[in-house]
């Protein structure tokens, strides 16, 4: 490709105009953008347009020329006119890799039209169109799922707060009942033990019994609050235990009170007071360490 052709090359694929005296002006148009169906767009395209000489103002590819090879415009003028010359042929003006004027129409080459839409020239598909009724959908789907939550977080919290009410309701009435049977299973493994050894009397006994004895107050049989002194998984061992406890204290009424897991506790003591229960766990704790009590 000669060096006027590429001059008209590269100032046309750079989307800018040219003059070309006994031819015409050349300029760049855009083609915009088009959807020609629902979800399918068009990009823009570029097309050379053919226009009569000076029509648009463009620059002058004489003076072009001088500037690009460093020669005065009456030079490059006699180098445009011999170009033009070999240019013309019975098909019309041949502008090697830019295109053809003949009739006053300009087809432009391939080279420039790939040059001019080097991008995306095929039509585009777009995502599917948000409707009103998918936005809708959307939303209602989003209360939904709002109420929901909300709906559980609210249970949960209801559930929390009956779980606390019961275990309030526990701690005031039966609470030694749960926390007490774990005691009574740790302590009757030590307490077989110590009967199975007949080691019962290792329990270490108060100077004088008679200060106990006189201390005790009256045991109801059926009261409310009991000292529980020991815990065994066998009748015969509770049995070996209150035989020598009563050598410790024969004042007290020592009874056995089975338990649904098998174990048997020996009670003490019992009472419907709850602060003479207490003052007697704090005496028989200094005979029987370790005894506790039962709420019932």
């Amino acid at each position: 490709m000669d060096r006027i052709s590429v001059l008209i090359f590269n100032t046309l694929s750079a989307r800018q105009g040219i003059s070309l005296p006994g031819i015409g002006d050349l300029y760049v148009e855009t083609e915009p953008a088009v959807m020609e169906q629902a979800g399918v767009v068009t990009p823009p395209k570029y097309h050379v347009v053919l226009a009569e000489e000076g029509s648009k103002g463009l620059t002058p590819v004489v003076k072009l020329i001088a500037t690009v090879q460093g020669m005065d415009e009456e030079q490059a003028k006699e180098q445009y006119t011999e170009w033009l010359a070999g240019a013309c042929t019975e098909e019309g003006v041949v502008i090697p890799s830019v295109g053809k004027v003949r009739n006053g129409v300009f087809a432009v080459a391939s080279d420039l039209e790939k040059a001019l839409n080097s991008g995306i020239s095929s039509p585009v598909y777009l995502p599917d169109n948000v409707g009103i009724k998918r936005v809708i959908t959307w939303v209602v789907m989003a209360i939904i799922v709002g109420v929901g939550l909300s709906v559980v977080l609210i249970l949960w919290i209801e559930s929390r707060s009956q779980i606390q009410v019961a275990d309030r309701m526990l701690s005031e009435e039966v609470p030694a009942a749960v926390v007490d049977t774990a005691k009574s299973v740790q302590q009757s493994a030590v307490n077989d033990t110590i009967a199975d050894t007949s080691s019962v009397a290792s329990v270490q006994p108060v100077a004088s019994d008679t200060v106990h004895k006189a201390q005790a107050p009256v045991s109801t049989k059926q009261g409310k609050y009991k000292v529980i002194v020991g815990t065994y998984s066998t009748d015969a061992n509770a049995e070996k235990f209150i035989a020598s406890a009563k050598k410790k204290n024969d004042t007290l009424h020592y009874e056995k009170l089975p338990r649904p897991n098998g174990r048997i506790m020996v009670v003490a003591y019992s009472s419907d007071s709850e602060q003479e229960a207490q003052r007697m766990l704090k005496t028989l704790n200094e005979i029987f360490p370790g005894a506790w009590m039962l709420r019932k």
